[in-house]
């Protein structure tokens, strides 16, 4: 079983039966479907080899490369690249078999914690311009009482110093808003 994004290591035999030396140019392979090998699905590493194998002798060479497909079974193919000592290149079949890939397991993850942390934030920010917006976001100041006169109401004195007591009991400048404006706001 192999695991996506990780390192796999296969070990390759390659005896020469021949009567010369060959040289072992370098190693490729390539992902296949998993009943047909000829059927090339990706190309992978190709690694470069320089090393001469007498007649008769054999050597192991260590094939790296790493899965990048979906989870599932996959045909894995490497071939040997070699040359004859009249430099002419072969490509000689080293490993022909079927892989089960797997997921990696991963216990914490960093880019799922943000992602809720952001859609936490995101659902409290609508909470709180809801609440705001229906149910009563700003707080209304209450009246504030006016000095009254004598009698107790506002009917003595003048107008202007009525609307300039209300005015100042508002926090606001009441001498440019026209009179039958602030004659409207005392009857309701």
């Amino acid at each position: 079983m192999v695991v996506n994004g990780e390192p796999v290591e296969l070990l390759l035999g390659l005896r020469n039966v021949g009567d010369s030396p060959i040289r072992l140019a370098g190693l490729s392979g390539r992902f296949t479907q998993p009943s047909n090998y000829d059927h090339t699905h990706r190309n992978i590493t190709r690694m470069p080899y320089y090393g001469e194998i007498l007649a008769g002798e054999e050597t192991t060479v260590m094939y790296r490369f790493a899965t990048d497909v979906e989870p599932g079974e996959i045909g894995l193919a490497v071939d040997f690249e070699i040359a004859n000592d009249q430099n002419q290149f072969f490509q000689v079949s080293a490993f022909r078999g079927n892989l089960k890939v797997a997921e990696p397991v991963v216990h914490f993850d960093f880019q799922i914690v943000f992602v809720y942390v952001a859609l936490l934030g995101l659902l409290a920010g609508t909470g709180l311009l809801v609440k705001q917006a229906f149910f009563g976001g700003a707080k209304k100041v209450g009246k504030q009482n006016i000095r009254r006169g004598s009698s107790g109401d506002l009917s003595s004195g003048n107008e202007k110093t009525k609307a300039a007591a209300d005015a100042s009991s508002k926090g606001y400048d009441a001498s440019w808003i026209p009179q039958q404006h602030l004659q409207n706001r005392k009857r309701k």
